[in-house]
């Protein structure tokens, strides 16, 4: 027993310190499109661009946090390392609900299952961006909504905890508005589960949710007005050329993506069946066994093969199919174990809840179900948990020791995967690929690989010679170009494109909006270009408008990019 203590007291100390180092290269390395994106449209509403008026982008009501937190930021530092800053509030966000998911969870599970489970959690990463952009919210503020609901039902009915969970669910909503279908969900698990006050809790949790929404209709209605509103979200729904597959084609790409995970599972049970054949079954052994394979093939995908992180999750999805698979099996377990049994529907329901964010998610996004599995990992931790309760009684048993080794497993994958791996595309695939370093600016001391720093900072001292703050800007984007929107915060311009999603359109559509808001028509429009060889289609719109309308007086070739003046 003792060396059992020393070994979980090592195993603790050397996850922290792994831990910590993976924070630390979270905070310091790397900086994708998705990232980009999410800071630019909240910097873009912090300076004053009107949500659902001047804002066209498609994810804008998650920007709510980060304009926040970036206010007081920009009036006392500007733009410079913006990024970082936003980034430690969103570690902190992160470990807040890790150590909160771990308090809730100590009631349910053993310390030791609890403390690895918010290891696991505080370490795997949706898209593997840690500030506060809107997938990894909708995982915070989903764990949160779920928690609240645990603990209402689990702490004397606290109407407190029914009100939070209520607020955490209009903030997953704010923060991916596909997520609304989760609402008669929760509607049905307040049914389910509050008994006779069954109508009173779902009146309650109704009223939170519509008066929050009727507040945030409320800020938006003092600066426009129903008929404005519509006709915005139209323009957003036209403007967006990120998710252009049709339901047939994502259904169709679900399905592969669905029968590849079914292979991969179907080969980690297989190991595990034949690892265990010569001796008598265990069902916890062959779990176990499981998702240990499914973290060897994660670990492949990441360390050997080399993809980035995003294209392998095999192992969130099979700890969630086993706890699943092991509550068909909650019925065989005894009658002194049924407190124990009380509580599998409501980690049942918080797993089904997680599943039903993740095809929320996967409707909207234009990553494909393999790369969105992380937005469902409250699953896998909810999954866990149920698989823990149905194979293990708390009050009379030690700890399982494949159990153990299982969550130990698990998180140092998700360490690795965390500390070591980038989220993908040339060159960019591992921290070992890192060679440069963001000087000025908003994302400044972030590390890239070299070239992409190169291009970075010669843009930066470009913007410094030939704009001037004041100057409304368009910066013309394709996603596999060098040139991104980061840009529009290297000096203090006007940004005059109706959504800075990368990539976005370019057509007739700009001239509208430069009459329904003439504040925004450009003086000066960049296009990427490379020591004076122009990198992007010379007959596409764009290029056609700023060749026979724009009426430019002036063009200077940076390194990297060309200014056209007006």
């Amino acid at each position: 027993m003792r060396n059992k203590t020393r070994l979980l007291n090592i195993l603790n100390i050397l996850l922290i310190i792994l831990t910590i180092l993976a924070a630390l290269k979270m905070l310091f390395f790397g900086l994708g499109l998705d990232e980009e994106y999410q800071v630019v449209m909240a910097y873009r509403n912090a300076r004053g661009d009107r949500l659902f008026l001047d804002m066209w982008e498609p994810h804008q009501s998650s920007a709510f946090l980060c304009s926040l937190l970036m206010k007081p930021y920009l009036k006392l530092f500007g733009t410079t390392g913006v990024v970082l800053y936003l980034r430690v509030w969103g570690t902190f966000f992160h470990l807040f609900i890790s150590l909160y998911l771990y308090m809730v969870l100590k009631a349910f599970v053993r310390n030791e299952y609890a403390r690895l489970l918010a290891f696991i959690y505080f370490n795997t990463i949706p898209k593997l961006i840690i500030l506060p952009e809107f997938g990894i919210m909708q995982v915070w503020f989903y764990t949160l909504l779920s928690l609240f609901l645990i603990r209402y039902y689990t702490d004397g009915r606290k109407v407190r905890y029914l009100v939070l969970a209520a607020l955490a669910f209009a903030l997953n909503v704010l923060s991916y508005p596909s997520c609304v279908i989760l609402f008669p969900f929760l509607l049905l698990s307040l049914f389910r589960f509050s008994g006779r006050e069954k109508w009173r809790d779902m009146g309650i949790f109704t009223l939170v949710c519509t008066l929050c929404g009727a507040g945030y209709l409320g800020i938006l209605f003092t600066y426009t007005d129903p008929k404005e509103l519509v006709n915005t979200l139209s323009h957003i729904l036209s403007g967006d050329i990120t998710h252009s597959l049709s339901l047939r084609e994502k259904l169709l790409s679900w399905l592969r993506d669905i029968l590849r995970l079914s292979v991969l599972w179907a080969g980690c049970r297989l190991f595990a069946l034949v690892f265990s054949i010569h001796k008598k079954p265990d069902a916890a052994k062959t779990y176990c066994l499981t998702l240990m394979a499914a973290c060897g093939i994660a670990l492949f995908y990441w360390g050997v093969l080399k993809v980035g992180y995003p294209p392998m999750h095999i192992h969130l999805a099979t700890a969630a199919a086993a706890g699943l698979i092991a509550r068909a099996k909650a019925r065989k377990i005894q009658e002194e174990d049924a407190s124990k049994a009380e509580n599998i529907p409501l980690f049942l329901h918080a797993t089904t809840g997680a599943i039903l964010s993740l095809l929320a998610v996967a409707y909207l996004t234009d990553l494909n179900l393999m790369e969105s599995i992380p937005h469902a990992m409250p699953a896998a931790i909810y999954g866990t948990v149920l698989l823990i309760l149905t194979l293990e009684q708390k009050e009379t048993r030690k700890p399982s020791g494949w159990l153990l080794v299982m969550l130990a497993v698990w998180a140092f994958t998700a360490v690795f995967g965390k500390g070591y791996t980038l989220r993908g595309g040339a060159g960019n695939e591992h921290v070992l690929q890192s060679g440069g370093i963001f000087r000025e600016g908003p994302a400044a001391g972030i590390i890239s690989n070299y070239i992409a720093a190169y291009i970075y900072n010669s843009d930066w001292e470009d913007w410094q010679t030939y704009l001037q703050d004041g100057d409304s800007v368009l910066i013309m984007v394709d996603q596999l170009s060098s040139l991104g929107t980061i840009q529009y915060l290297f000096k203090d311009v006007e940004i005059s494109h109706f959504s800075i999603v990368n990539p976005t359109a370019y057509d007739e559509r700009l001239p509208e909006y430069w009459t329904l808001y003439p504040e925004k028509f450009p003086n000066v429009i960049i296009v990427d270009c490379w020591y004076g060889e122009l990198m992007t289609d010379p007959g596409n719109w764009m290029m056609r408008y700023i060749e026979d309308e724009f009426g430019y007086t002036q063009v200077n070739d940076g390194k990297y990019i060309r200014i056209y003046r007006k």
